[in-house]
Formats: structure tokens, C-alpha cells, sequence
């Protein structure tokens, strides 16, 4: 059927060798477009042979995902998103899934050995620098306290402060709390060698019984864990902290976090209740703990040992980080006739297996054949037949595809029924953005017609309308040119924005065609032809008044000299500006009068030829389904309420264009005096209160015509049927009745009446709200426009001013040239082309495609591999 409305289907019933079902399958996938119904969708408990198959192939998929994940970690290449020379290189030497399960499985088992041995590497290194930095912290701690002693501070004061003070947190180690405690812990301990120590991080004294623990924590944890030292100790315990500046790796995620050394002192031995109490404490928290030392040599040698052990762990961490990569670097190479990787290829080839088990399942067999339901156009049936009658010559099986003969009609559909065929249309790349739009908003009825073919060039028209300016125009151009011309590499790595690139350069080119309408080119005017206007006083006056060079009330040279006197016009500057705007304008007082004016009835007129275009697509649909209660109940009444008040306003919009008026009237009075039946001072033309009325009458006289006549007439018929049926006067061909659908549709009066009153509200207030609507076209011109003008002047035109140095009104112009175009960049080509984007899609959406478009059915989506690996690389 074309674009306008989607291609006839054929359904049928597919019948495959069982033994060589998954060959076959492949072939049509990569072939012919087939649209499998699951046989089993109605059962409770279906059986599903290959249900086995696809839950290996979702497990190597899982491994395939973690592969994945580890080379985005690395921060390593990784190629995809080259479906055709995928499945190119597949039509050739294809993948087997027993290979490539067995190659997945032994890069996963490297890929997690060699990543296990890096996270105990990272871990081993982290346990390294945190003891050293503990080893630090106690040095430190342990030389304040001898600078303490030299300046003669004794235990008593020392003791009796610390132990009068229950502190939860310090946040250095070099206050004087700590080193009292230090020097506290050094002369209890009465000479007692630090062999003696129980534990690795506990010191301890004999005689005095004072313990410490030390360790790292992370310094998010560091306020709770020193609240609950504190709670569970009962201020018995003194915690001290110091930050490690150092940033140390999580080995699990790769990610950095920032820790704190932390010190806890407390009195008992290392078998008291507090002890187990502060380890408990330490391991609920995840905190690592490392020995105390307690003496300046002792920690001066750990230090040194630590630091060798530190360099040598950090070696071989590299080395093990070398190894990872070089396995990964292996799975991504680029695959010959491809743009993928292995390992992306691996992807693509399970999504396709999945698929093709998938389809296998929605079958049913018996004994040594398989049958599918299928769906397919109807002008693609013999290319099918020939698929198949190659693939049984060469693989020695018998497949078939027996058609079933029912002729389908586009007007019966409601929803997703089963009876009706899906919907199908051939797509390109230049009409598949448009397609993608219509179908976000619903799919169209099977053989309804589409607003696809009039969006391509009505919803870049519009958006033009609102984005008028043709500098701005040329920057969307050349971004879809751009990308046209770099396909090859944008194609891979931003396919989305890759298929936008035609509605990309239509939309620029409509920008540029308004952007002349309107004489806008970065918010300034353009003298292409010469301005018709000029001055009539001295380039010096502080106010210039500008008159025409032409006759604006296009009498002509004869009229003129018949009515006698009135003012010469040039000859060489006869008739106004060429195209668009007059660039006069530009800067004039009353600019910003006239411009609005000019978009307000330019949208109007816009907007109601955009609805009257949807009516007559409604048109087509009637005549197409031969529906002639829609025709006179429907369409007739709409289109009269649409053309005798809206398609009279913008009749009034343009007589006043063209026609000189002296004192023209007010449009909105006159529809106003139109509507309310009151006398009009000002008519438009002679005998436009008698049109008026005549154009009322029918406008009013087609509300209860749209109302009242369809449910009574549906009713008529549906009674008619019921009696012939009653009294068996209904004859069928065997053919057609063998088809009849058992159950029969009760007409319901109620609901017919219910939805003729809403689609009648709808339609009569909906024709006034969208009309209103279009005026979004006018307000976001002015918007765009005002918006160029205050950045331009704000950010350009202050540069130009001024008497400074050559050079620096150089710089001051480039800076602010610069400045200028960033902001137009960022807010005109980011933000301004969304919303207007965004609106031009409200008015397609609601405002035209209400007035037509069912849009209830079901989409074709056919066994095809390049589709079906296009929809897996969206989602992911």
C-alpha cells in the first residue's frame, strides 16, 4: 500500500523438519520478515522443549555481561554496535554455540582468576600502606611524647587529666590528651619489654593495666564508631583519630575511599570484658587493626620494613594488572569484516541464538514436524516459498508454508485483536525517525492511514516556525550534515543520534526558510534586496520617520493618477520587499506590534489548515473503509463547524491582507459580534452580516447533525441484522462462514450514545483549544527572537562601543564573539531546539492526529535477526 497506509498480510501456518527446525528458522530470520504467534499463549502450563537452550545461553550471557563490565573498568576500547557486518560475517563463517560457550567459559575463567589474584594483590598493598600509616601515626605520637618529657611534664597532671575526661573523639594524634596518654602508657609499663604484648595490636601494661587498640576505619564510619566506643565502654576509652590524605582502593568495586587511623585506649588486660568488647566493636565496624608500637626504634624498623614490603606489593600489582589487561585486550579485538570486537560479537551472536530458541518454543510438534503460526506481508509469499524450497533441497527436509485464504478489511479492528492483522510498513532511514514518532504515540489500525508521509514535512515546518532564525538554522544544518558525512563512526558509538540525522537537517533547512520570513539571522536584520522604505527627514534627526518606496495599497500607476495627487513612488524600487520581512523594520518602535501581529494570524492561519488536513485524512479513511454512516454522521458535520468559523477567520485574516482598508475592523470584534448576533459598525465587506449569519446557522445546525443521527442509525442496522438473522434471510458463501467468528458483538445503545457525546464534546472544544494551541508557534518565535536579541546586544554589541586601544577593543570583540556563540550553542541549539521539539510533537500528537487517527492496532514485528539485535542494543 505504500506510506499511506500499511502493506496487506497474509497469515498462514509454517510446517518445519523437526530434526533441522533451528536451520530453518535461522534462514527466515535473516531472510524474510515473519511474524511467529505463540500456539501456546492460551495454555496454563505449556510445554517449552527449548526452554533448555535458552537458559544455557542466559547463562553465558551473564558471563558475557561481567566480561563487559570488567572492560569498562578498565577503561580498555570496546568496539560494537555493528549489527550488519555481524550478521555479514555470519552469512559467511558462522558462529557455533558449543564454541562459543567453551571460548566464553575459558576468558570468563582467566578474566576471574586473574581478577581475584588483583583484588587480594590490592588488598595485601592496602593492609601495607594502612599499617605504615599507623606505624606513622604511632612515631609521630611517640616523638611529641619525648619533646613532652624534655620540657619536665610529669604523670600526675597528665593521669589525672586524662582519666577525668571522658572524650569520644580527638581528631589529631598530636594534641596533648594523646601524648599525656602516650607517656602514660610508657611509665606504666615499668620496664616490661614489648614481647611481652598478648596480641599484635594490643600493648599492654602489667602494673597499671593499660591497653590500647589501633587500626583504620573508613571516615564515614569514624563519628559512629566513636559515639559507640564511648556508649559501650561507658567513657571508660578515649578514641583518637588521624585522616589518611591517601585515597586507598575498595579491591571489590574499584573505587576509591578515603579512611582514618584510630587509636583507642582503655584499662584492662587483654582477656577483660572491655577488650572483647573494643574487638567486637572494631570487626562490626570493618575496621583493620595493626600493632601499636611503643618504643622510637621499634617503630623506626617497622617503618623500613613495611616501606620494602609496600614497593614490593605495589610491583606486583602492576604486573598482575598487566596480565588483566592483556587477556581483555585479547577478547576485544576487532573481528575481520566487522567493526566489532570478539567479545562484542560473542553478545550479538547469543541475543540471536535466544531469539531464534525463543521462536522454536512458540511452536508446536508431532512426532517429526513443527507448526508456527505466522504472520507475513502478503506480497513477500512467494519469496518465502522459494527460501524455503532452497533450504529443503539443501538440507534434504521438507518444509511448507500453507496460506490461509481470508481477505481482512481495515475498518473492523478494535485493538489488539487476534482476527485482525498486524501492522506493517516499509521503512528507510529517512523515514524511520518519523515512523518511530507516529508509533511512540500509537500504532496505526491495520491499512489506516498514516500521518507519517504529511509529518515529514509538516512537523520540520513547524518546528522552523517556532525556531525561525537563519543563523541558528545553519548551526542545526551543519550538525546533520555532520553527522551524515562521519556515519561510519557515529553510527557505532551514538546510533540514536545517528537516526535522527535526516529530521536533523529538515528541521534546519525549515529554519533557515522561516529565519528569511522573518529576516532574523542571529537576532539581526538582513538588506539582501534593498529596503522599500525611506527616510524622509536627515540621517542626524533623534527620530526618523520612514515612508514607502511602493504603493502599499496596490492601486497602481493609473488609479493613482485617476484619483490625482498623491505622491510619486521610484520606478527602480517599485512593489515591496521580494521575500520576508523588510528590513526597515528592524530597530523601528512599532517592531515588535507588527511582528506579533504577523506570527499571531500566521500561526492561526498555520494551525487551522493543519486540522482541516486531518479531517481530510479522516476523509480518506471513511471512503477507504466504504463507511458512508462515518461520511454523513461524522466527517460532513466536522468539516462544516471547522470551515464556517475557523475556516471564516482566516478567510477575514487574509481579505485584510490583501485589501485597503482605511480603518480595518477588528477580527476579533467581528467574530465576536458574530457569535453574540449584535450589530457589527465596522463590516468587513458588504453583506457580511447576512454571510455571518448564514455561516452561524450552519456552524450551530452541525453540532446535533454530529451528535443525534450516528446511534440511531447504528442502532437501525444492528436491529435489521437481528431480524434477519432471526428469521434466516442471511446467506454467506461456505468460504466466508467458515471464517464467521462464533461469538457475536450485542450492539449497545448506551454505549453508542456515551461515545457519540464524548467524541462530539471532544471534537467541538477540542477544534477551539487547538486552535488556541497553535499559537505556541507564535509565542515561541517571539521567545527565540527576543531571546537572540538580548544576547547579542548583552554579550556583542557592548564590544563594539567605547574608545579603547586598538588591541583591546581586539580582545573585548573576540571574547565577546566567543561568549556570544557559546550561549547561542548552549542555549538555542541545546535547550531551544528541545522545547520547541517538544511542543511540535504536542501539536502533531494531540492537535492534528485527534481528528483522525485511531491509532489501536498491533505492530508487525517479524523474526528478523537485525531487528531483534537493534531492539537488545536500545535496551541495553
Amino acid at each position: 500500500m505504500g506510506i499511506f497506509r500499511s502493506e496487506n498480510m497474509c497469515s498462514g501456518t509454517l510446517v518445519l523438519p523437526m530434526e533441522k527446525a533451528r536451520h530453518f528458522v535461522d534462514v527466515l530470520g535473516s531472510s524474510a520478515n515473519l511474524m511467529f504467534q505463540d500456539v501456546h499463549a492460551n495454555q496454563v502450563a505449556p510445554q517449552r522443549p527449548y526452554k533448555k537452550f535458552i537458559q544455557r545461553i542466559e547463562d553465558v550471557e551473564r558471563e558475557v555481561r561481567w566480561l563487559i563490565e570488567k572492560c569498562k573498568k578498565a577503561e580498555l576500547p570496546l568496539y560494537q554496535n555493528d549489527l550488519e557486518g555481524f550478521l555479514a560475517a555470519q552469512s559467511s563463517e558462522p558462529y557455533k554455540l558449543d564454541k562459543v560457550e567453551h571460548e566464553v567459559r575459558q576468558a570468563y575463567h582467566n578474566v576471574t582468576r586473574l581478577d581475584d589474584n588483583k583484588q587480594q594483590l590490592v588488598s595485601a598493598r592496602n593492609a601495607a600502606i594502612e599499617e605504615r600509616h599507623v606505624l606513622e601515626a604511632a612515631s609521630m605520637a611517640l616523638f611529641h611524647q619525648s619533646s613532652l618529657a624534655s620540657e619536665g611534664y610529669g604523670l600526675g597532671g597528665g593521669s589525672s587529666s586524662s582519666s577525668s575526661r571522658p572524650g569520644i573523639e580527638r581528631r589529631g594524634l598530636l594534641d596533648g590528651d594523646f601524648a599525656e596518654t602516650q607517656k602514660l602508657m610508657r611509665n606504666s609499663a615499668n620496664g616490661v619489654d614489648e614481647e611481652t604484648i598478648g596480641t599484635p595490636f594490643v600493648s599492654a601494661s602489667s602494673s597499671m593495666q593499660f591497653n590500647n587498640a589501633a587500626g583504620v576505619i573508613n571516615q564515614s564510619e569514624q563519628q559512629r564508631f566513636a559515639r559507640f566506643i564511648f556508649r559501650s565502654t561507658r567513657g571508660n576509652a578515649f578514641t583518637h583519630f588521624r585522616e589518611i590524605h591517601e585515597p586507598l582502593t575498595d579491591p571489590k568495586t574499584g573505587e576509591d575511599c578515603q579512611k582514618a587511623v584510630f587509636v583507642v585506649y582503655y584499662q584492662g588486660n587483654s582477656s577483660s570484658a572491655m577488650h572483647a568488647r573494643i574487638l567486637r566493636a572494631c570487626q562490626q565496624f570493618g575496621a583493620n587493626c595493626y600493632p601499636w608500637v611503643t618504643t622510637a626504634a621499634r617503630g623506626r624498623e617497622k617503618l623500613r620494613q613495611i616501606s620494602v614490603e609496600v614497593n614490593e606489593r605495589e610491583r606486583a600489582l602492576m604486573a598482575s594488572e598487566k596480565l588483566l589487561k592483556d587477556e581483555l585486550n585479547f577478547i576485544l579485538q576487532r573481528q575481520p569484516g566487522s567493526y566489532n570486537s570478539l567479545l562484542e560479537d560473542w553478545r550479538l551472536f547469543l541475543i540471536k541464538e535466544k531469539g531464534t530458541y525463543a521462536v522454536l518454543d512458540m511452536c508446536e510438534g508431532e512426532g517429526t514436524t513443527l507448526r508456527a503460526q505466522v504472520w507475513y506481508p502478503t506480497a513477500e509469499e512467494d519469496f518465502v516459498r522459494r527460501v524455503l524450497i532452497a533450504e529443503s533441497r539443501s538440507t534434504h527436509c521438507s518444509a511448507m508454508l500453507i496460506t490461509d485464504r481470508v481477505t481482512y478489511s481495515g475498518g473492523g479492528g478494535h485493538g489488539h485483536d487476534q482476527q485482525m492483522p498486524p501492522t506493517y510498513f516499509k521503512s528507510n532511514g529517512f523515514l524511520a525517525p518519523f515512523q518511530t514518532m507516529v508509533n511512540t504515540y500509537g500504532i496505526p489500525r491495520y491499512q489506516e492511514m498514516t500521518p507519517v508521509f504529511f509529518s515529514i514535512v509538516t512537523f520540520p515546518f513547524l518546528f522552523g516556525v517556532m525556531f525561525g532564525d537563519v543563523g541558528h538554522g545553519l548551526m542545526l544544518l551543519s550538525i546533520g550534515i555532520a553527522i551524515t558525512q562521519h556515519e561510519n563512526k557515529i553510527k557505532f558509538q551514538y546510533p540514536a543520534v545517528f537516526d535522527f540525522r535526516y529530521m536533523c537537517i529538515m528541521m534546519g533547512f525549515f529554519a533557515i526558510y522561516a529565519g528569511f520570513i522573518y529576516n532574523d539571522f542571529f537576532a539581526t536584520g538582513m538588506n539582501l534586496f534593498g529596503s522599500r522604505w525611506r527616510n524622509t527627514g536627515k540621517e542626524t534627526d533623534p527620530i526618523q520617520y520612514l515612508v514607502p518606496d511602493f504603493d502599499p495599497s496596490n492601486r497602481g500607476d493609473k488609479l493613482i493618477q485617476k484619483e490625482g495627487g498623491g505622491r510619486q513612488y521610484y520606478a527602480q524600487n517599485f512593489g515591496p520587499y521580494p521575500f520576508g520581512v523588510d528590513p526597515a523594520w528592524k530597530g523601528a518602535s512599532n517592531e515588535l506590534n507588527f511582528m506579533n501581529s504577523m506570527k499571531m494570524k500566521i500561526s492561526v492561519l498555520l494551525g487551522v489548515a493543519h486540522m482541516i488536513l486531518g479531517l481530510l485524512l479522516r476523509l480518506s479513511n471513511v471512503i477507504y473503509e466504504r463507511n458512508r454512516v462515518d461520511f454523513i454522521c461524522e466527517f460532513v458535520p466536522m468539516m462544516t463547524f471547522m470551515i464556517c468559523f475557523f475556516g471564516y477567520m482566516d478567510y477575514m485574516i487574509l481579505y485584510k491582507w490583501v485589501t485597503p482598508m482605511n480603518e480595518p475592523p477588528s477580527i476579533i470584534n467581528t467574530l465576536i459580534s458574530m457569535v453574540m448576533q449584535t450589530e457589527n459598525k465596522t463590516p468587513l465587506y458588504a453583506g457580511a452580516a447576512e454571510t455571518q449569519a448564514f455561516l452561524l446557522s450552519c456552524m450551530v445546525f452541525s453540532v446535533p447533525c454530529l451528535l443525534i443521527p450516528k446511534p440511531l442509525i447504528l442502532w437501525a442496522i444492528a436491529k435489521r441484522r437481528t431480524m434477519q438473522h432471526s428469521r434466516g434471510q442471511t446467506f454467506m458463501p461456505l468460504s466466508e462462514t467458515q471464517h464467521e467468528p462464533e461469538q457475536k458483538v450485542k450492539f449497545d445503545m448506551g454505549e453508542t450514545c456515551i461515545h457519540q457525546i464524548i467524541e462530539t464534546i471532544e471534537f467541538v472544544l477540542g477544534t477551539v483549544s487547538h486552535t488556541a494551541s497553535y499559537l505556541r508557534l507564535w509565542a515561541l518565535s517571539l521567545a527565540h527572537q527576543q531571546l537572540s536579541v538580548v544576547f547579542f546586544k548583552m554579550l556583542f554589541t557592548s564590544s563594539l562601543t567605547g574608545d579603547d586601544f586598538f588591541l583591546v577593543r581586539a580582545v573585548k570583540i573576540y571574547i565577546s564573539f566567543f561568549s556570544f556563540m557559546v550561549v547561542s550553542v548552549a542555549i538555542f541549539i541545546g535547550m531551544d531546539v528541545m522545547e520547541c521539539f517538544m511542543h511540535t510533537l504536542r501539536l502533531h500528537w494531540v492537535e492534528f492526529q485527534s481528528k483522525f487517527f485511531r491509532a489501536d492496532g498491533y505492530d508487525f514485528l517479524p523474526f528478523r535477526h537485525l531487528r531483534l539485535l537493534t531492539q537488545a542494543t536500545q535496551a541495553s
